[in-house]
């Protein structure tokens, strides 16, 4: 059982009540639109696999919407071998197609490359900014008519501060 808003829930519900909200903020604020291509900026971690998830199930209810996502290679050696090996294997659970970008081909060198060149930077500024460029810019290329990142509440608590 979960406590969500007070009320627990078993995991089946939990999970059901999150897609709901989802739907209905998307019906609400209407996110989807006939002929949309939504890009899923994809890491491999859980945030961003429950995005791709939830919206994959909304999207295959409807023919007139494609998805697809976009994963990011920094250059991190083994951390991100493993997350874009879970990106991989999501996607070829749900059936969408991922496209994989690096820093290395994009910019002609890896995060820990571009850091050595500019110790004072902060790691998690460039990398944020230059990663969030690079999915903005491949989903353009690819057609993308709107981008979705999954984030959690810590997440949008730091983008405020």
């Amino acid at each position: 059982m979960r406590d969500y808003e007070g009320v627990k829930l078993c995991k089946k519900c939990f999970v059901r009540s999150i897609e709901k909200k989802v739907k209905r903020t998307i019906r609400q604020n209407k996110l989807l639109e006939s002929g949309d291509k939504i890009c899923v900026a994809l890491s491999g971690g859980k945030d961003s696999v429950s995005c791709l998830y939830i919206l994959s199930k909304i999207i295959k209810k409807r023919k007139d919407i494609e998805i697809f996502a976009i994963a990011i290679d920094e250059g991190l050696g083994k951390y991100r071998e493993r997350t874009i090996s879970k990106a991989r294997e999501i996607c070829k659970t749900l059936g969408i197609e991922l496209k994989i970008f690096s820093f290395k081909n994009e910019f002609g060198k890896s995060l820990p490359e571009i850091l050595k060149e500019n110790p004072k930077i902060n790691s998690c500024t460039i990398c944020g900014v230059l990663r969030r460029y690079l999915i903005n810019k491949k989903a353009r290329e690819l057609g993308a008519t709107k981008v979705a990142y999954g984030v959690n509440l810590n997440d949008e608590a730091e983008s405020v501060f």
